[in-house]
């Protein structure tokens, strides 16, 4: 006999594996390189042998499957779900097709399959076609179809289709040229979160030609793109903030966004940036050194000057956010199991709060800690992995996880979809669930 299964264990499939573009996730959605492979094709098993007619926990079982290289298991899952009508199972499969991911080349069964998908409302399947019809690359190139696709995908509010069609206005592509039309739906695409829409934007009102040049609308798009993760808009910001364009004159601010632009993937080398920055005035560089000793980049004085130690700080900085995300490193010292204490605790890649905030975990998240790290202010952080990812969080807001009996499930018969290979799993019971299983 094998016991019910748990209703939280079942949920640790769609936290661990659930896709950011799947319309029908009912969890936040992990990028495919944070997915904890074999904790989530374990948890996604589970799932699958105990909701088989759930087409989502077969699809989000691909995604673990395929995280750990198993793909001819990952596409008889993925094939499944989209036999089944699963939205997203029908674009993963349409991309293998395109791609040859693993299987063969065929643009026809791609088209068909991101057709499908886009009928059953995916409005990521309409973008890509949108796309593949205005690129003319892996289809022949076909604008009306583009046109038609990119505004089925905007009226089902999705920001890339409304982004695309504000450039196919401005540069009559497939319609009439239209320069307001085309400025209206890059602001619908800014609006909703869209940086890149934000950055055009900005950058129209600073140079004008399409519209009538206008400081402070600059200002306030550049402000949106930044909130929305643009490097570039961050470096923009530190030269409007230095120019004094539409805003006074603030050195701290500028030396902070430049201090986000360079964390956040702006590619400048320390050369070229001091070569640009040459006319920026020490009390500026002074602010940005300032910055840079307070983050454990810099360790030379506070002299305004761009130097070698500068440069070293820029070059770190710039390096810092290729940091380890991976669940296990050769500097870990830890292994201990923990539970979030707090309503909310941000993560973040390094020991900073200054650092990009990669998301949150929140009041009852179990994490595993691996690591230990006071900083110069002696505040005390944590390096743990959570389902999603594994980064830096606050110390003081975690405590020791009680221990939990493990309890046998046995796996599902091998004609049952998604059966686990091995011949049992442990899984933490709850309190009313310690028996185990009968003979």
């Amino acid at each position: 006999m094998t016991p019910v299964l748990p209703d939280d264990l079942v949920q640790q499939c769609d936290l661990m594996t659930a896709s950011p573009v799947d319309d029908d996730k009912v969890a936040k959605g992990v990028e495919f390189d944070w997915i904890d492979g074999a904790g989530a094709v374990r948890a996604c098993s589970l799932a699958v042998n105990a909701h088989p007619e759930i087409a989502r926990y077969r699809y989000q079982l691909s995604r673990a499957l395929e995280k750990t290289g198993d793909h001819s298991a990952a596409i008889l899952q993925l094939r499944s779900a989209a036999d089944d009508g699963y939205p997203a199972a029908m674009v993963r499969l349409g991309y293998r097709y395109l791609h040859g991911e693993n299987m063969p080349f065929d643009t026809d069964e791609a088209v068909r399959w991101f057709e499908k998908a886009a009928k059953n409302g995916s409005t990521h399947a309409m973008t890509v076609l949108g796309i593949l019809y205005l690129e003319g690359k892996e289809l022949p190139r076909d604008l009306p179809n583009a046109l038609d696709w990119h505004l089925k995908a905007a009226a089902n509010g999705e920001a890339q289709a409304m982004y695309n069609l504000g450039f196919m206005y401005l540069n009559g592509a497939g319609v009439s040229k239209d320069p307001a039309k085309g400025v209206q739906w890059l602001r619908q695409a800014a609006e909703k979160g869209y940086a890149n829409a934000a950055l055009e934007l900005a950058q129209m009102y600073e140079q004008g030609g399409v519209v009538t040049p206008d400081p402070r609308e600059a200002l306030n798009w550049y402000l949106k793109a930044s909130e929305n993760g643009s490097a570039y808009a961050n470096y923009n910001l530190a030269r409007l903030f230095l120019q004094g364009r539409s805003v006074d004159r603030d050195n701290k601010a500028a030396a902070s966004f430049l201090f986000q632009a360079l964390q956040g993937g702006y590619m400048i080398g320390p050369n070229q940036l001091a070569e640009e920055g040459h006319n920026w005035g020490r009390s500026f560089w002074k602010e940005f050194q300032g910055i840079l000793k307070e983050e454990g980049f810099y360790a030379g004085a506070l002299d305004g000057g761009f130097g070698p130690q500068t440069k070293r700080a820029v070059e770190a900085l710039s390096n810092a956010r290729f940091v380890e995300t991976d669940r296990t490193s050769a500097l870990d010292t830890d292994d201990r199991p923990m539970l979030v204490n707090i309503p909310q605790l941000n993560v973040f890649p390094r020991p900073s709060v200054r650092a990009k905030q990669m998301g949150a975990i929140v009041m009852g998240d179990r994490v595993t800690a691996r690591r230990w790290h006071t900083d110069a202010k002696g505040d005390r952080w944590a390096r743990v992995c959570a389902y999603r990812f594994c980064g830096w969080v606050a110390a003081e807001f975690l405590k020791d996880a009680p221990a939990e009996a493990p309890v046998q499930v046995q796996p599902a018969p091998p004609e049952t979809i998604g059966a686990p290979a091995t011949s049992a799993i442990d899984v933490p019971a709850k309190p009313e669930e310690g028996l185990g299983t009968l003979d």
